[in-house]
């Protein structure tokens, strides 16, 4: 029985397409996950090096804040999602 059979009030419910957020995320060859994984599989891998690496392959997403202060470059970054700016420190 769907909803309008029963008679029940309801609207409709408009959600934000979170598809380019969750790409630059989880979706390889290039993203947040894979560049992670692979910076902690070399055996002198640092946060560093997996910014740097995450700052040039996903600097041109429309969703990835690089941040406007370089001399921070080397502890943050940022994804911008559908509540707002996240800005993990490494």
């Amino acid at each position: 029985m769907d909803g309008c059979a029963a008679e029940i009030q309801y609207s409709h419910i408009q959600f934000t397409d979170n598809t380019l957020c969750l790409e630059l995320i989880e979706k390889a060859p290039m993203c947040v996950i894979k560049l992670l994984d692979e910076e902690c599989k070399i055996p002198k891998g640092s946060d560093e090096g997996y910014l740097e690496k995450q700052h040039s392959g996903l600097g041109k997403h429309p969703n990835y804040i690089k941040g406007a202060d370089r001399s921070r470059w080397g502890e943050t970054f940022g994804i911008l999602h559908f509540a707002g700016k996240v800005c993990p420190i490494v």
